[in-house]
Formats: structure tokens, sequence, C-alpha cells
């Protein structure tokens, strides 16, 4: 007999599952959290796209995708975010996370037509090599100092003095009229925002109220969440998360009612900067392709691409998107090029 079976899993593998993953990487302080946010909570479905390598005792390897709500060409899909990719140590370099990628993908041909993700270092390379997706580039990361920089190990006082000097400009560019508010959810906010905004951007997931909620509301993570109101009205809203163990903090989202001038872009990431740097942190960061409406707003604000941004080097983990057409559903001419994308930090799998 085969020392394992290849099957779907179900939710009474979350034990099994938990226990591998602590086996195959460092214990994770939110691990537990997270699995039942991803998979048993999960908005837009009750089915679990989730292969797993089972000896009939324990699991020993894994490979799952979280399903989201998309747009392609106008159409709704329904696509899947990789993540949760593990294999037990003792298990390794027998092809299994191969065997369980192209079942599930071969599982879902009919239903995802596009599956996505952030591949690491060490699974880009099976993933662009051997299981048919393509490496979109560049990354599209942008950075910005904060004047906290002078503090880090690699900064100084050079860059310090530069993003005062952004701070300052970005003062001037704000909207007196615009009150920005901390919120506990996106319940009435977001889905005017996104009617706006949606024909405008591409390929992309719904950012209406569900997914925000359930993306930074019902994530063991935690965010700050921002809105902008014009006499009680809301035009914008921004979400921005700090880590305190690492200096480090990032814009996850930013949404601006396409009606509104540049000045409640600027409005906001003064507020989210302001934040940014009382948590600590010496560097702000933001996935934004530029197919985002703000792209160019950002650029004038200092958030530049990470090639070409002056923070202290090594300060982000390497950045890498990656697409796999699985379907008919979608036209490979249509989101095979990185502007074909409307990305932003709230589509990575991580924080």
């Amino acid at each position: 007999m085969p020392e394992w079976t290849t099957r779907p899993a179900t939710l009474d593998d979350r034990e099994g599952a938990l226990a591998l993953m602590d086996r195959a990487f460092a214990p994770s302080r939110h691990r537990i959290e997270l699995w039942d946010w991803a998979f048993a909570s999960n908005p837009n479905t009750n089915d679990l796209y989730y292969m797993v390598a089972d000896t009939g005792t324990s699991l020993v390897a894994q490979y799952a995708a979280v399903p989201v709500a998309m747009q392609h060409q106008g159409r709704p899909i329904l696509g899947l975010l990789s993540m949760f990719t593990a294999t037990d140590p003792d298990f390794r370099g027998r092809g299994l996370f191969r065997t369980l990628a192209r079942a599930l993908y071969e599982r879902t041909r009919e239903t995802c037509p596009v599956i996505f993700g952030f591949p690491n270092d060490k699974s880009g390379p099976i993933f662009y090599t051997h299981l048919g997706w393509t490496e979109l580039r560049p990354f599209p990361l942008l950075r910005r100092p904060l004047r906290n920089t002078a503090h880090h190990v690699n900064g100084g006082w050079v860059t310090s003095l530069c993003a005062r000097a952004l701070d300052i400009l970005g003062a001037i560019g704000i909207d007196r009229s615009i009150t920005v508010v901390q919120v506990e959810s996106f319940a009435g906010v977001a889905n005017p925002l996104w009617s706006q905004i949606k024909s405008r951007v591409g390929t992309a997931i719904v950012r209406d109220e569900t997914f925000l909620n359930w993306r930074f509301v019902q994530s063991p993570f935690t965010y700050t969440r921002l809105v902008a109101l014009r006499e009680g009205e809301p035009v914008g809203l921004a979400v921005v998360a700090a880590d305190n163990s690492n200096g480090k903090a990032r814009l996850m989202e930013l949404m601006v009612s396409p009606g509104e001038k540049l000045a409640v872009t600027r409005t906001l990431l003064a507020r989210v900067i302001e934040l940014a740097t009382d948590s600590g942190a010496y560097g702000l960061g933001f996935v934004a392709t530029p197919r985002h409406p703000q792209h160019k707003t950002m650029i004038a604000g200092g958030l530049l691409p990470a090639w070409s941004s002056f923070l202290p080097p090594g300060d982000e983990r390497a950045g890498s998107f990656g697409v796999r057409v699985n379907g008919r559903a979608v036209d490979p001419s249509r989101v095979l090029h990185i502007d074909d994308w409307h990305l932003s930090s709230a589509d990575q799998d991580w924080l």
C-alpha cells in the first residue's frame, strides 16, 4: 500500500493541519485563529479548496487556497488565493507539493478560472517552473521613509530629514474640509465607494463591505481602519497596520471616490503616515499596481517603487506575485501583465 493517500480536506482536518504546520514551520502566534478565519469563516463559500496527503495517522502535506470573489473584464468570477502550503520535514523531496497542487487545480478548473498568490523564495521556483504559474513583474511595492528611520541600524539623518520634508509637503495639500475618523467596521462605507471604483480597476478582488470587514475586522491581526468624511458622507477609506517587532508599517488598503480631488487622498495619507510614525515604524510600505486609482498621487507623496526607494536596505521580505490561468473564463492577455491587476496589500496572504 502507498505511504499516503491524497484527498480533499474537510473542517474535521483542522487539528491535523495545524499539527502539520507546527512540524513544518516555527510556532506561530496566530496560526489557529488564521486557519479558522480563512477556512471556517470565509464569506464566499462553505466549500474548502484544500488538498492533503494523509498517512492514516497524520497529515504529511497540504496545499490550500482561499476562495475570493473577483471581477474580470467586468464579470464576476471566483478566484483562489494560494496559501497554507506545508510538507512534513520527513516527507520533503517526494513531490507532494506538486501532486496536491495539480490535484486542486484539476478539481477547480471549471469553477475557479484564476489562481494567484505571493510565493516566497522557497516555493516560487516550484510554482513558476512546475505548476504553470507566471510571475508578474515588477513586484508593485511602494515604500516611504518615516522620520524614525534615523534610529534604524541602516538608516541615517539624511533619510530622516527627507521624511520630515515629505511630511511638510504632504501637509500642504490636505483638504481641511475632510474629517478622518477611526471606525470599527466598513458597514455603510465600502459598498458605495467600491461601486464607483470597480469599473476602473481591471482584474481585482471585489473590495466591498463583505470582503473588507472579513479581511480587516474578522481577521486575527490588528488594524486601524480609517474613513474620510465630508459633511458626514464617506469619500474615502484607508487601513494601516504596524508591526512593533520590526519597525515596519503597512498601508493595507486605500480607496477614494473617483469624483474627489487629490486633496482627499493626501489627507488620508497624511493621517496614515502620522499613525505609522507614532507607532515607532521607520518605513511605510504599500502594494499598489499602476491600475490603482491613487497610484500617481502616492508616488507624488513619496511612496516610491521599492527598487528606487531610499529606505534602509533589507527592510522588506522579497516580493513575488504570480498568476495561474486555470480556466477558460479568463482571458490570459488580460491577467498576465502586472498592469492588468488592481492590487493592494489587502490581497496578500500575510499581515
